[in-house]
């Protein structure tokens, strides 16, 4: 679901139902009127992960929310505190 942070109006939604599409590729739908924007998206821990963030950011949408630690976040931290 995607609401707008003001009114908390909902602008665009879409029910996961984990046969069919991938879930990177239903929040891309759900977002796809609004990339290129610099919008902000929080997501529950659930949804987020590094590779669901990664897609947004190439369309200037940045990604906030708890994550879980066996979604490759401790990979990428680790990687980037070796360079």
């Amino acid at each position: 679901m995607l609401c707008e942070a003001k009114t908390k109006y909902i602008s665009n939604m879409e029910i996961y139902t984990a046969p069919g599409k991938k879930l990177n590729d239903k929040v891309m739908s759900v977002l796809e009127n609004n990339l290129g924007v610099h919008h902000h998206v929080y997501q529950d821990n659930l949804y987020n992960s590094v590779n669901l963030a990664e897609n947004p950011l190439k369309h200037k949408i940045t990604v906030c929310g708890k994550i879980r630690p066996n979604t490759g976040i401790m990979k990428v931290l680790e990687k980037q505190k070796a360079e």
